[in-house]
């Protein structure tokens, strides 16, 4: 898929980003706005439409987490079979962190290509 933004460019391939985890390999994708919306939709489903206030915030942490784990996964080690069938919180966290720090650096990629000119050039990349 192609994306435009202004003068920028971009393919999904873009958003991509290799990390390293507890030693494993994954490769996350930035998020968009519409993956977010996406990404509630879900949790509402899995809280079964109940009041918020039914979860705890740890529970509602992990339901953000793990969904937007989830989301954002493009490749994993062969043992991934996705954030509910992952035995170590700490890798949890931590995916979750990278997810979110790439997501806020493409944004920011972004925003400083937004008013510069380039023609037609794909200039956001890995």
């Amino acid at each position: 898929m192609e994306y435009r933004l202004k003068d920028l460019r971009f393919i999904e391939k873009d958003r991509e980003k290799t990390i390293k985890v507890d030693g494993e390999v994954f490769v996350i994708k930035a998020l968009f706005p519409k993956d977010y919306r996406d990404i509630s939709r879900k949790i509402a489903i899995e809280q079964n439409g109940l009041a918020v206030n039914t979860f705890s915030i740890d529970d509602r942490y992990r339901f953000q987490r793990d969904i937007t784990i989830d989301h954002a996964i493009v490749q994993s080690p062969e043992w991934w079979v996705g954030a509910s069938g992952c035995p170590s919180e700490e890798i949890l966290d931590n995916l979750y962190k990278e997810i979110q720090e790439w997501t806020d650096e493409f944004q920011e990629l972004l925003k400083k290509n937004r008013h510069t000119s380039r023609g037609n050039e794909p200039k956001v990349s890995n």
